[in-house]
């Protein structure tokens, strides 16, 4: 799992998409949940986000998964942006070390 910061522009990238546990996922060619058993053991996962800040308004938690074909979740715009944001912070007070 990356994700890059340009200082320059300001522009965040990604190579995961995040996906809301239980939705219904073919990506690893069988039938599985986001979340669940076959989930954890996909390659393509890479780690839960379920810390205060990466919680929707339901306490929902998310997958981060970088599957190829895999998009984001609907309505994830603002679990995406406290992420980015958190991201950026972090980013720039690295920069200011």
């Amino acid at each position: 799992m990356a994700m890059t910061y340009d200082y320059s522009t300001r522009k965040i990238t990604r190579d995961w998409h995040i996906r809301r546990h239980d939705e219904k996922c073919r990506l690893s060619g069988l039938p599985a949940k986001v979340g669940g058993d076959r989930c954890k053991k996909c390659p393509y996962n890479k780690g839960t986000e379920f810390d205060w800040q990466a919680r929707d308004l339901e306490d929902t938690f998310f997958t981060l998964c970088s599957h190829p074909e895999a998009t984001d979740s609907e309505n994830t715009g603002n679990v995406l942006w406290r992420i980015y944001d958190r991201f950026e912070s972090e980013a720039l007070a690295r920069m200011y070390d």
